[in-house]
Parts: C-alpha cells; structure tokens; sequence
C-alpha cells in the first residue's frame, strides 16, 4: 500500500480519569436519575470512547464539555448510551399470565361504566412489553368495544422510534411463541416481522424521561416499570414509586423486575403476586 494513502485511526486515552468519570456519573444522574458506580466504569470508557473516536475529540473533558449545552443533540446522544436496553415479548412470563388471569378481570369490573383501561409501559426499550401487554389486552374478548391505550415510554429516542416501527428482525421475537407469532405478527418484503395493525394501533410511544414532568392524566390501570429501579439510588427509587402512587388510584396494579420491591411500608401499594402490588 502506498504510505500517502494510509490511515490512522483516531487515538483515544486508554483510560478515564477519576474526575472525568464522577463527571459522567453525575450527568448521567442529573439527566436520568440512572445511579452508576465503580464497577460500570469499563462500560463507560467503552461506549464513549467510541464517540470520542467518532467526534475526532483527544479527551473525555472535551467530550464532557460538550455536554453543557443540554439542548444539544449530542446530549441525546449521550443518554441514548449510557441507557441500558434489554428486552424481549413476554419476559417475565408471570406478569402477563397475572395480567389476563387476576388484574385484567378485576380491571373489567372496576372500569365497566367508562369502558376504558389505561396502561403504561414506563421503560419500554424497544417495546416489547409494550406490545406484550397489547396481545394479553387483545385475547379479553369482553373489552372489544372498549377505549384501550397503551403508552409506551422510554429516555432513549431511538428505543422509541424502534417501538413506533413495531419492526423486528427474526432474533429479537425472543419470547413469542409459534401462536402467538403467526396471530400478532407478519413478515415483511424484507424479512423483518411487523406487529399487527390491531396491535400497534393500541400503543402509543413517546419519548419521557421518568424524572421530568408526565404530560398526561392520572388514573393509571397499570403501570409496567419493570428493570429500571435497579438503575436508581434509593432516593431517586422512592420519588419515582411516589409519583406513581399520585397517577393510580385504589385497585390499579403496578408491576416491577424481577429483583425489585417496594420496601417503603409508607407507599400505599400492597403486594399481591410475585413483584406485583396493587395500589390501596
């Protein structure tokens, strides 16, 4: 090869320093309420070192810098990377069968005068549960004339955009069974399976950071926030199960990961299946 032609990839340092990762850990905590500690600092260093390397930037205090203007769509970025995103149909299988056999029943007789249920899937990814929830709501033969909403709502646009498109490729229908694939999904020209229009149209995705304000009404049936309290210290965790206690009333459900509780005895939710809690 001729050296004239030769290219270096940019150089990155091989390390973060202490003062620049607190930085990051306390942005990151600011802008998300996401708790990070010591031991995530190498998944740190290798998701931003990639944007170092894609910005052509010599130090993470370059990159920090860039972070002061909040409004900036690298500030976007920035959440979009340092969020965690695993997901897939149907996780937590318990959640759903409870769902349709326990809350959804209970919900029916509750809300049969308004003939409206409202759920929210909080931390949706790539909206899995979001449409997980939607194939459960759809086998109730009793709320076919109903007005059901599922929002579906993540800090990370481009999970939200994912959901919106309701568009998977064959390794990301983890969870679905053969049913349930061949009644609520269809291949496309390219290969790629597509929610089906009776199921998509039951959700509704928008961007929302958990910890700003929530532009909706109150009196929420279910809430699905589940895997994303394990990201938040014990205060943040708190102010959060507060706020939904505020958007249910009594007989709503709220449903959280597997390794995630309420331990606060002040927060009026009781506890009546494995990580679900009925709001009292």
């Amino acid at each position: 090869m001729n050296p004239s032609f030769a290219t270096t990839a940019h150089k990155v340092p091989e390390k973060i320093s202490d003062q620049d990762f607190s930085e990051i850990v306390r942005i990151t905590l600011n802008a998300s309420g996401i708790s990070i500690d010591n031991s995530k600092r190498p998944m740190i260093y290798a998701r931003f070192s990639r944007r170092l390397r894609d910005l052509k930037l010599q130090s993470f205090a370059d990159y920090i810098e860039l972070l002061r203007d909040t409004g900036s769509a690298e500030y976007t970025t920035f959440i979009n990377t340092v969020t965690t995103n695993l997901t897939y149909f149907f996780r937590e299988p318990h959640h759903f069968d409870f769902l349709e056999t326990d809350a959804l029943p209970a919900l029916i007789g509750r809300n049969r005068k308004s003939k409206t249920l409202r759920f929210w899937s909080s931390a949706c990814s790539s909206g899995q549960e979001a449409y997980s929830i939607a194939m459960t709501l759809a086998k109730s033969p009793q709320t076919g004339d109903w007005t059901n909403k599922i929002l579906a709502t993540d800090i990370d646009t481009e999970m939200v955009e994912h959901c919106a498109k309701g568009c998977y490729k064959p390794e990301a229908l983890r969870g679905l069974n053969p049913e349930q694939q061949s009644r609520w999904m269809r291949r496309d020209d390219s290969g790629a399976w597509q929610v089906q229009d009776e199921i998509k149209k039951l959700v509704v995705p928008k961007q929302l950071n958990l910890f700003s304000s929530w532009p909706f009404r109150k009196d929420v049936d279910v809430i699905f926030c589940r895997n994303a309290l394990i990201y938040f210290d014990e205060a943040h965790q708190t102010k959060l199960l507060k706020r939904f206690a505020e958007y249910q009333t009594p007989g709503a459900y709220l449903f959280l990961g597997h390794s995630e509780s309420i331990k606060s005895t002040s927060l009026p939710y009781k506890r009546v299946s494995n990580t679900v809690y009925e709001r009292i």
